[in-house]
Formats: structure tokens, C-alpha cells, sequence
């Protein structure tokens, strides 16, 4: 049930919220679980009109939904590693996140909320877009849903660490992050009920991240290709 105690608009019927009227600089646990509350039923949330978020202050909020997670392109050095900042203008040739995606699923962890503050956005354009998995999911066949069911895919995260982040390794004998995760998975995240599923393999291209262990290339982009459209 979402909390009476918040000013809340709801923006699709399948994903995002926005919660006005509240201040993140002073985070607190009661405002935690109301804004966990609305994450449950609808993915994403959206507060406007926020002051700018310093790195500490940004870290605090991050820190009062679980241990901070540190990208793997983060830079060791700094004071708030779990803090990563993203810039772009119209000369960039590559954007972050300029694909479906799913927040470093190369890793056998990801982090199950990111927190994104814009500072300086475009007057047209540049939107950052979000996808309801659960409502993909669903929409797909009682067939293709049997054959995901159980599948694995795995995550490389190789291609973006060498050709968007320049990405240079901590440890040479550490190799790129790659992780395999169930390609549809009952998530345990303590937000989300037992019976919500996701999955994260639509989010990520074939070609370039994501592998399905057993089936040929072909197959692998067919499936995507059939899937794929759910999302969008």
C-alpha cells in the first residue's frame, strides 16, 4: 500500500512515481521506507526541484538504502568512491547509458537502486528512459516464458569498460567483470515480494554484453530480437 503521508504522482501505469515535497539532503529512516514503499509498486521514483546533492550528502542518501556499491570504473582515489560522475556534451561521440541496460549486472552482485542526480540537462532531449521489466515479462507468450524460465545469460561488461569508460585495470590479472545471472529471476531485493519477476537480459545488447551459454549466436539475437519489443 503506498504511504498516505507522501505527496505522490504517478507517471505510467506500469513504472515510475514522483514523490514531491520532500528534502534529500536530510534523509531519515522513516522517509527511507515510504520512498521503499513506492520503489515496490512502481520501479523508479522522481523528485524534482532538489537542491544539488554534494558527493557526502549524495553518499549519505545512498548509504540509507544498504552498503554503497563502488562501480568498477570508479576512481579508487577519491574521497566518495561510490559517487560516479557521468558528462556529456554534443561533441561526446559515446554517452553512458545510451542502451537498454541494467546497472552493472556484470557483476555477481548489482546493486538493487541507483541513485542519478542531473545537474546541467539539455532544453530538448536527453531524457533518461526507464522499462518495466515485470510488465515485459508478462506480456510475453505462456511459451516463450517456458523456455526463458531456468535459462542463464552471461554479463560481460568488457565492451563498455574498454570503449566507454577507457577502462583501465586495477589489477591486470583481474580480467573484465562478467557475471552469470538467471536470465528471468525471482528477486529478493527486501522491496520487492517473493512472487515479482525480473529480467534484466532484455536490457543489455547480445552482440556486445550478453551471452546465452548453449545457444548459438543466432539463436541468441532471435530471442532478443522477439523479446526485445516487449520493452519498448
Amino acid at each position: 500500500m503506498l504511504s498516505t503521508e507522501l505527496d505522490i504522482t504517478l507517471l505510467t501505469p506500469f513504472i515510475g512515481a514522483e514523490i514531491n515535497g520532500v528534502d534529500l539532503t536530510r534523509p531519515n529512516a522513516e522517509l527511507i521506507g515510504q520512498i521503499e514503499n513506492v520503489l515496490q509498486q512502481y520501479s523508479v521514483v522522481f523528485f524534482r526541484d532538489q537542491p544539488a546533492l554534494s558527493p557526502a550528502e549524495h553518499s549519505a542518501l545512498a548509504n540509507a538504502f544498504g552498503p554503497i556499491h563502488v562501480h568498477p570504473a570508479a576512481p579508487r582515489s577519491s574521497d566518495f568512491p561510490g559517487v560516479l560522475k557521468i558528462e556529456a556534451t554534443r561533441d561526446t561521440k559515446v554517452a553512458a547509458g545510451n542502451r537498454w541496460h541494467s546497472d552493472v549486472s556484470c557483476e555477481p552482485e548489482p546493486p538493487y537502486v541507483s541513485i542519478l542526480q542531473l545537474h546541467e540537462i539539455p532544453p530538448v532531449g536527453g531524457d533518461t528512459l526507464f522499462a518495466s521489466m515485470y510488465a515485459a515479462y508478462e506480456a510475453l507468450s505462456p511459451r516463450m516464458k517456458q523456455m526463458l524460465d531456468g535459462m542463464t545469460a552471461r554479463h560481460s561488461g568488457e565492451w563498455s569498460y574498454r570503449h566507454l569508460f577507457k577502462y583501465q585495470l586495477h589489477e591486470s590479472a583481474d580480467g573484465y567483470p562478467e557475471a552469470v545471472h538467471a536470465v528471468v529471476r525471482d528477486v529478493a531485493y527486501p522491496y520487492v515480494g517473493p512472487d515479482r519477476r525480473c529480467g534484466t537480459w532484455t536490457r543489455r545488447r547480445p552482440p556486445r554484453a550478453c551471452e546465452l551459454p548453449g545457444l548459438a549466436r543466432s539463436r541468441v539475437n532471435r530471442v532478443f530480437g522477439s523479446t526485445i519489443f516487449y520493452v519498448v
